[in-house]
């Protein structure tokens, strides 16, 4: 089964048009400049691509028609969903479209839930999995979810399900719980929620990162990667300070109306302005303030639309 690469991967936004349908022409260009762009993969329907604002048919016609776009160790799917059929049906549609890699939320709506229950929802899962194999790589984001994936748990899962649960996505912001899962669980692909942390992950061992600001900071993120994997510490190191600083400047604000409205303003003909309630736009004075610290720290996309006074 194809092992997700490793490096700098973008967790993708969802394009819509006027509608509100997705926009697949859009999504595909996007996730074409990503890959030409710095990013060694694509996360697609997963928080930053307003997945769980989308139909679960929505999510199964659009991993169909994906089908052969892109290799397969360069994109991930979102399967995350509050009931084990939904994420089942989900996980069986990736991988029979040829994307073995998942990226699976636990069931989010319950609060205060047992290691156990997390377990059992695994291993049922995998039950209903049959004969498919996926690689899921677990989401840990717990000031969304409201509860975390405990490292004992993440161990637990690995150890039971070791060719198949084999990574995971960390946006809990808690490097110390990222650098105890990888000591205890040897060859897990911990994956960085932010490319803020991208140098420090690579230095303990992990992965690599999958950011939603990597829609717009992909190049700068791969300047870290290259540098790390040529041995050039302090190339690396310089790296990392701009790109720390364009992720700071991003995620003063909300994180999807942000990138849409950054990318919007980079490409007007491909990203619309339109966003899924109940998330919101960015007020004309917040995208203003956005593209002012922007501009403040010198950032720019590669490609970009001209910009005129």
């Amino acid at each position: 089964m194809t092992e997700a690469r490793q490096g700098v991967w973008a967790a993708s936004i969802t394009p819509f048009n006027a509608d509100m349908s997705i926009d697949r022409g859009a999504l595909c260009a996007h996730v074409d400049w990503l890959l030409e762009n710095g990013c060694d993969g694509v996360a697609l329907l997963g928080t930053t691509g307003e997945a769980n604002s989308l139909g679960v048919n929505e999510r199964l016609s659009l991993i169909e028609e994906m089908e052969g776009r892109w290799p397969a160790d360069r994109i991930m799917i979102g399967v995350g969903t509050t009931a084990i059929p939904d994420t089942v049906a989900l996980i069986h549609a990736a991988v029979d479209h040829e994307f073995p890699n998942v990226l699976m939320l636990p069931p989010f709506y319950y609060k205060g839930v047992a290691d156990d229950g997390l377990y059992q929802t695994v291993a049922e899962v995998m039950r209903r999995m049959g004969t498919s194999r996926p690689r899921i790589h677990l989401y840990d984001f717990p000031a969304m979810v409201g509860f975390p994936f405990s490292t004992g748990l993440i161990a637990r899962l690995n150890d039971a399900f070791t060719h198949t649960v084999v990574g995971m996505k960390d946006s809990s912001g808690d490097f110390a719980k990222m650098k105890d899962v990888l000591t205890r669980v040897p060859g897990f692909a911990v994956y960085a929620g932010t490319e803020a942390l991208l140098l420090d992950i690579l230095k303990e061992g992990g992965a690599g990162c999958i950011s939603a600001t990597c829609n717009v900071t992909a190049p700068g993120a791969a300047a870290v990667w290259r540098a790390w994997r040529s041995g050039d510490l302090a190339a690396a190191e310089a790296a990392q300070a701009k790109l720390t600083a364009q992720r700071e400047a991003l995620q003063k604000w909300p994180m999807v109306p942000a990138v849409k409205a950054v990318l919007r303003r980079a490409f007007p003909d491909r990203v619309g302005r339109v966003i899924r309630p109940p998330l919101l736009s960015l007020s004309d004075l917040d995208r203003e303030r956005l593209f002012q610290a922007l501009d403040e720290i010198g950032f720019e996309i590669p490609g970009a639309a001209a910009r005129t006074a």
